[in-house]
């Protein structure tokens, strides 16, 4: 007899077809969205089911072959919701998912199982999206080597680019000491002789030697794993360490992390200031307790935010009257640019935004037909030079739904920036971040449209250096691939994106701030404040700096409101 499709996906699942019928299966859940919604929820059943059926060392067994795909804690806690739901409904509503606070030797089904579901619905999540059109583009540059102190690295090491990006890769340092500081603001000091692999923006691998991992904040959830563990970090500070013979160390000097083994025994362990496990090789050993050695590890370098801070615009929108605005920024010369906004309602009929309370002091209110646009010197190089925008936005609730929400705009028309909110759910999430940059885009998460304060920041890395004649390295610079959003201080995960190269300026091409706009072309309604432009690719740690300058001021405003 014929199986349906719902008989073929549980056979597909359980390994049971033959190999025509596999591709077959494959083939449907690929081209079907309906599909791919009905694979998931049956490989999440799938899962749980096992698990709870199954004596203990069956959960290890399956649940060590798919384990490795646990990535972030967001997607392990939307597995453990999901695999909530399924124990409710089979009584079980008083079992414990949480993992246990550093408890050697008992360990529960409960969380094997909430293990298991968890790297089930990370695998099919990966897997069946591989030819989905609408899937965001990941990024290319991922890190930055923000120290370099006596390093000696092996030939075959992955090379920095001369701006200090990296893109995924293995370092390979000899000897000498390195800091790298992902996109998502996590700072790796490596200690040679160390081999590490970057991943994605907020995860590693370390293979063997040692390492400490600062994470602050915003970068929670970030991991590093090795070859015989998984570390989760929760916020804090944590040594690491892989030795000769492929036991992992991992001692816990501030906050933290959530560890599990690689392989056997994955139920994850909750460890925190002062603590230190290992794990070796062997397949069925568990974690064990080790003595801390928290100071045999070398501290990553406090950051330099001000270096960071040189040769940017600034409008703080606090002036006490009048059409114009005047920047508050460092020149190259030391003083401000000297590049003032003012509206265009003498000329056309574009009236000014009106003044408000803002984050800082005061505030800019745009209605429909509001902007302001910049006079004064060039300021932009354009091209494949490295930018970065950040300012303060609110967003009402019930903002319009016109296509043209532009926040900001700048550059001639054929190479035209845009930062809006985004109004097409088709093209990533309704309401988050967005750049365009000719037909390309990339586009966050977080929906704005809430009527509150968020802080963003549009960066883009560029392709390198210019050399003298103005013109970039060889390397593409795509808007979909390198450009990072940040809301609040916290990378965004892209929701969407579409592939732009980024045009280089021909030598002797006049590419000035002219054209630059708040406001863009009339269209958006809302509120601005602290608007920053910098002429480089801004670390993670200024973004934050900036953001929580923001929220420190709100927060000692009079009425104690904070940010709203």
């Amino acid at each position: 007899m014929e199986m349906d499709h719902t008989e073929r996906l549980d056979a597909y699942l359980a390994d049971e077809l033959q190999e025509d019928l596999v591709r077959l299966v494959e083939t449907e859940i690929r081209g079907d969205q309906v599909a791919q919604d009905e694979f998931v929820v049956q490989a999440q059943m799938d899962a749980a089911l096992n698990a709870l059926m199954a004596d203990e060392q069956s959960s290890h067994d399956f649940a060590q072959g798919v384990i490795a795909s646990v990535q972030t804690a967001p997607e392990r806690s939307l597995a453990k919701s999901v695999l909530s739901e399924i124990l409710d409904e089979r009584e079980a509503a008083a079992l414990v998912h949480q993992p246990r606070t550093f408890d050697w030797w008992v360990w529960t089904k409960t969380a094997a199982i909430a293990a298991v579901a968890a790297a089930v619905t990370v695998w099919v999540l990966q897997s069946v999206r591989v030819g989905d059109e609408k899937a965001a583009p990941r990024p290319t540059i991922l890190a930055r080597l923000t120290l370099d102190d006596e390093a000696e690295w092996a030939d075959s090491s992955l090379k920095a680019r001369n701006d200090g990006w990296l893109e995924a890769g293995r370092l390979n340092l000899k000897s000498g000491l390195a800091e790298v500081t992902f996109g998502s603001g996590a700072r790796v000091m490596l200690e040679g002789p160390v081999v590490f692999d970057i991943e994605q923006t907020n995860r590693g691998f370390l293979k063997r030697g040692q390492l400490t991992a600062e994470v602050p904040g915003p970068a929670s959830g970030f991991v590093i794993n090795t070859p015989t563990l998984n570390v989760v970090d929760l916020g804090t500070r944590f040594g690491l360490r892989v030795k000769t013979g492929g036991e992992s160390e991992i001692h816990v000097m501030q906050g933290v992390v959530e560890v599990s083994r690689a392989r056997g025994s994955s139920v994850p362990l909750v460890l925190t200031e002062g603590l230190a496990v290992a794990a070796d090789k062997r397949p069925q050993s568990r974690l064990k307790p080790v003595t801390y050695e928290g100071h045999r590890f070398v501290l990553p370098t406090e950051q330099n935010i001000a270096s960071s801070m040189d040769h940017f615009l600034h409008y703080g929108f606090d002036e006490s009257g009048g059409a114009e605005i005047d920047d508050t920024g460092m020149g190259l010369e030391g003083g401000p640019f000297d590049i003032s906004l003012l509206s265009e309602a003498d000329r056309l009929t574009q009236a000014s935004p009106k003044r408000t309370a803002g984050v800082v002091g005061r505030g800019l209110a745009f209605e429909q037909g509001n902007r302001l646009e910049a006079i004064g010197p060039a300021l932009l190089a354009g091209g494949k030079s490295p930018w970065t925008v950040m300012f303060w936005t609110k967003v009402p609730p019930k903002a319009g739904k016109n296509t043209e929400r532009e926040m900001v705009t700048w550059g001639s028309e054929e190479r035209s920036w845009k930062v809006r909110w985004n109004v097409d759910g088709n093209v990533g999430a309704a309401g988050a971040l967005r750049v365009d940059y000719g037909m390309g885009h990339a586009t966050g998460a977080t929906d704005l449209r809430d009527g509150r304060w968020h802080h963003a920041a549009v960066v883009f890395v560029g392709s390198g250096q210019e050399d003298e004649e103005g013109l970039a390295d060889s390397d593409q610079a795509d808007v979909a691939t390198h450009v990072r959003l940040y809301i609040d201080g916290k990378l965004e995960t892209l929701s969407g994106g579409k592939s732009e190269s980024v045009d280089s300026i021909e030598p002797g091409a006049v590419n000035g701030v002219s054209s630059f706009s708040l406001g863009g072309s009339g269209s958006f309604e809302g509120w601005l404040d602290e608007f920053y432009l910098f002429e480089t690719a801004a670390s993670p740690a200024t973004i934050l700096e900036l953001y929580e300058q923001g929220v420190l001021a709100a927060g000692s405003r009079a009425d104690g409101q904070g940010i709203r």
